[in-house]
Parts: C-alpha cells; structure tokens; sequence
C-alpha cells in the first residue's frame, strides 16, 4: 500500500517525464553552418536543409555577401559546397539558399504552437567556439561544425514585423536561448519538426541612466511565412498535416491524473477482502493474456521488399506490423543506419531516400528528394508525394529494383 501511494505521489510531482524528445543526432545532419564572405570580414549563421539542394537561413545572415560557403562535413576546401541565394525577403528576414547537399531535410509544421509549448532552437552560436579548441585541432574542428541545442517554450504568438513600414507576419516569441551565429536555425517542436526561423532577441531597454537588460525573449518567423514563399517559388519541401502531441502540457497532467487514478483503484481493491483479491488477479491474467495474444498477432504478420541491385546483390527487408505500429507507421528507407528503419547498402540510395507509410491496410511510398528518384513499374513519382504501392508492383529506388510480397 506505501509502495502504491508513493508511487502515486511521484508521478504527480513528476509530470514533465512524459514529454517526448526529438531525436537531435537526426536534426544535426539536417542543421549547417553558413560562412559569409562580404567585404567587412567573414560573418556566420545557421541554416537548415527543406531539400537536397535548398537550405534556409536569414536575409540578415547573407545580406552584403559576396561568396556564401556552407561546410558540410569539414571547414576545408573539399568540404565547402558555394551556395547562392534563389530568394531573399528583408521584410520577413527569411532567405532561401540554393546548394547541392546530400543531406536529409527537416518537415514544416505551419500548424501554430500553443503557448507554453516545448521547442527546441537547433544551431551553431559563434560564443561556443571559445571553448573547445582551435580549428586547428580536431576537437576545434568537430566543435566547430556540431550544431547547439537550447530548450524553451512558447511564450506567445503574434502578428508584428521587423520593421515600420512593412506587411504584418505570424512571429513566435519563445524563450529558448540564442545568440549571434544563431540567426536562421530552426526553432523544432517535439516532435522534430520546424515551427519557426530564428533572428534574435530583444535588444536591452535603455531608460535614462538604467540599462535593462532583456533575458529570455527571442524570436523567430513563424514557418507560414517560408511555407507561403516555397509554394510560390516551386520548391519542393515536406509539410507534415497532423499536430503534434507530444509536447501538449494538458496531455501530460491527463496522463498522470489517469494513472494515479488507476493505481488509487488499485490500492482500494488490494485492500477488500481475500475472496475478490482472487477475482482480481483471475481477470488480470486473462487480460495480460490477451494483450500477449495481441502481441503474437503483430509479431507473425509481415511483408518483405525483396529485389535485386544492379550488381545482383541480392536485397530482402522484412517489414512487420509490429514494426510498422512502434514506427508510427511510417518507415524511412536509405542508405543511413542512423537516419533509416530500412537500410539498404548501395550507392545509388540516398542515406534518406523514400518513406514507407501503412495507412488503412494500404502501403504509401513517398520519395524524400532523393539524388536518383524513386520509380513504381518505371513510372517516376513526384518528391513529397505519397503514392500508392501495391503488392507485386516494381519499386525502384535509384538502381535497386525491389518487390512488395
């Protein structure tokens, strides 16, 4: 009974143990650093990958620039891949890069933030690389291109612009730390997706001799903003249509008040009398042996993508609804272990080439942007799109040729 009621007692003061993380070793192949060249000196931002060849940043990051670099992998000349900007807004602060990297792109979620959400902000402040060694170093090195993560909240929502003479926009005001070199990072839910563009924090407030000092207030662009500039650019990004949950405060207390009423049940129950304890324990078991039954059910169902690559290699991944239900029904396929559920060894797949997703009994394969494309029976389909995939149909993903059975 003790054990029961302390149990109880922990969770209650312990709630903010049900938020749910993104998967921030994901997110940094996705976050790059920007090097700006202009005729001042060398400034630097942050910007992350919507596709393989555009990335996202600030107007303010490339404004004045002469030669735009983007390391990707390395600070040396092998590694530096020369970008240009497609488009650039000052009144929204926002700007589009074009740049051939093979590097997974983040999702979009125009759906707003409540208040009090958790986000994160993703990017490479420049007072980090105080610490840690020169780039003369390896460590300085590594250093230098690992992306920072700060964590904060929503603080409010609102329609205001950067300047006075300017159309209004949705902004974000968060309270998740950045600084000067964070300018153009993604502000990431819980999920792992793109709420926002950071630009910076308010400025200090100057009252007579005082100086107010402004802490834990920054910005960032709401995505509907970049989202509205994509569709009129013709530039393909994935845009997720579900909100995410994983972060909802009320869904946190919900889930705690639930079990701490099922474990007070549990307690008054374990306190009746001997002959009921006996009832209890009988339809427990049956219902733990249900939830096995289930379990095997899940386990025995599969589907395989078996096929060949062009070298004859043979290929074949087992795909269960166990999987499938864990994965939120969505499997990524490439050529990253790290990145994929589904990995494949072959140059011509991308390291995150195309989602597999289970909907209604019916399989959905959507190209994620990849290098070489995804193809049902030799017909190419569209990045982003979820195309239907029918058992027996030929799945080409770059030069390996695949079979859903």
């Amino acid at each position: 009974m003790k054990k029961i009621i302390g149990l109880i007692s922990l969770l209650l003061i312990s709630p903010l143990n049900f938020a749910a993380l993104p998967d921030f070793e994901q997110i940094d192949e996705s976050v790059v650093r920007i090097i700006g060249v202009s005729l001042t000196g060398i400034g630097m931002g942050t910007g992350f990958v919507i596709n393989e060849q555009h990335v996202v940043t600030n107007h303010h990051v490339v404004k004045g620039v002469i030669k735009l670099i983007i390391a990707d992998g390395g600070i040396d000349d092998r590694h530096s891949k020369a970008a240009i900007v497609k488009w650039s807004s000052a009144a929204k602060d926002l700007a589009i890069l074009q740049v051939n990297l093979r590097r997974p792109a983040l999702s979009l979620s125009r759906l707003e933030p409540n208040k009090g959400t958790l986000v994160f902000a993703v990017g490479f402040p420049a007072v980090a690389d105080i610490i840690g060694g020169t780039l003369d170093s390896l460590a300085g090195r590594m250093n230098f291109l690992e992306p920072s993560v700060t964590r904060g909240s929503i603080s409010r929502l609102m329609n205001t612009t950067w300047g006075n003479d300017t159309p209004l926009f949705r902004m974000l005001q968060h309270n998740a730390e950045i600084n000067s070199g964070n300018s153009g990072g993604p502000l990431i839910n819980p999920c792992g997706e793109v709420v926002g563009v950071n630009t910076g924090g308010a400025k200090s407030l100057v009252a007579g001799s005082q100086v107010e000092v402004a802490a834990g207030v920054f910005y960032a662009s709401h995505i509907s903003s970049l989202i509205e500039v994509l569709n009129a650019q013709n530039i393909p990004f994935y845009e997720v249509g579900r909100a995410c949950t994983a972060s909802s405060s009320s869904t946190n207390y919900l889930w705690v008040g639930i079990i701490a009423v099922i474990l007070a049940l549990l307690a008054v129950l374990f306190s009746l009398k001997q002959p009921r304890q006996q009832i209890i324990q009988a339809v427990e078991t049956y219902t733990q042996r249900l939830r096995r039954t289930d379990k095997a059910k899940l386990a025995y169902q599969y589907w395989t993508l078996s096929g060949f690559t062009k070298q004859a290699q043979a290929i074949q991944l087992t795909i269960t609804l166990a999987q499938l239900q864990q994965a939120a029904w969505n499997l990524t396929i490439g050529r990253s272990s790290k990145l994929c559920e589904l990995v494949i060894n072959d140059d011509s797949i991308s390291r995150r080439h195309a989602r597999l997703t289970y909907v209604e009994n019916n399989f959905y394969i959507e190209d994620l942007n990849s290098s070489n494309g995804t193809r049902i029976d030799r017909v190419t389909i569209k990045p982003f799109k979820a195309t239907l995939l029918m058992v027996g149909q030929m799945l080409t993903l770059g030069e390996v040729k695949l079979s859903l059975n």
